[in-house]
């Protein structure tokens, strides 16, 4: 029988200028079933997840 995964969702609304912000994202990997997924709203547009193109690694 597959375990069961139970996703905790958890959001903000922040408002920002345009240019690059820094964004940190730690979770934690319980037995090899977590996910994270990253999503933004642009105005007058539907929720989606960010896309790679728009994400820099730091340095």
């Amino acid at each position: 029988m597959p375990a069961i995964r139970r996703c905790r969702k958890k959001s903000e609304t922040i408002v920002l200028s345009t240019g690059l912000h820094p964004i940190r994202v730690r979770y934690f990997n319980r037995l090899l079933g977590g996910s994270v997924k990253l999503w933004w709203t642009l105005i007058g547009r539907p929720r989606q997840i960010v896309p790679n193109e728009v994400l820099v690694p730091a340095k």
